[in-house]
């Protein structure tokens, strides 16, 4: 997953995180109920055209100082989409639990970079969307990448984690299979709640620095 901040290294700027996976559109190790499946959308898709065409190509200290640029930027991480309301609409991303018993999830977080909401912090609301599953599926490990095919509702929601800006009443979640990494993906284990929140890089020294972040991969 290719992440294109608009702007970094404010906490309040959280910039508009563009996920292009146009390239998963291919069905390379997907079965053919897959290949036949909605075509796949990207995270950009969930964003309105040209929204941030008014921010400059340099972003200057004296306009992150400037109360009115900040709060044009929220305005723009908030803006959706409402055309979509009602489409059918396939999505891959990673799952941040919310509603679950044991190891079955109903209702969870889809976000385009891995650890978002716990390890990381979350996108803007215009790349969170808030995902029902009736029945419920499979807890997955918070870097494991899903696909998640649904209807979509554009409208906002506040949860303990992160507040979202569409909501995706899944017809279809199933794990995304990279290809050449398919025998990983047919191993990835179900988890418990603690196994999940638990940070998968605790005690590595290489992560202590800041850590990274997940994401699909870009072809």
């Amino acid at each position: 997953m290719r992440l294109i901040p608009l702007l970094t290294g404010v906490g309040l700027l959280s910039g508009l995180a563009i996920v292009a996976v146009a390239w998963m559109a291919q069905t390379g190790g997907q079965s053919s109920t897959a290949r036949s499946a909605a075509p796949v959308n990207e995270w950009e898709d969930l964003v309105p055209p040209g929204i941030f065409d008014w921010v400059p190509e340099r972003v200057t200290d004296a306009m992150l100082a400037d109360p009115d640029f900040i709060a044009k930027v929220e305005a723009s991480d908030r803006a959706t989409r409402p055309e979509l309301a009602q489409v059918t609409f396939r999505l891959p991303g990673y799952m941040v639990p919310l509603d679950y018993d044991g190891t079955e999830v109903r209702r969870f977080l889809l976000v385009p970079n891995a650890g978002q909401c716990i390890h990381q912090p979350p996108p803007p609301i215009n790349q969170t969307v808030l995902v029902e599953a009736d029945p419920p599926v499979p807890m997955r490990d918070l870097f494991v990448p899903i696909d998640v095919t649904g209807t979509l509702f554009v409208e906002e929601a506040t949860t303990d984690l992160a507040a979202s800006g569409y909501r995706l009443q899944a017809s279809k979640v199933q794990l995304y299979r990279v290809p050449g990494e398919e025998a990983y993906i047919d191993d990835v284990p179900t988890l418990s709640a603690e196994d999940l929140l638990r940070d998968p890089h605790e005690g590595d020294p290489a992560f202590e620095a800041g850590g990274d972040q997940a994401t699909l991969p870009e072809q």
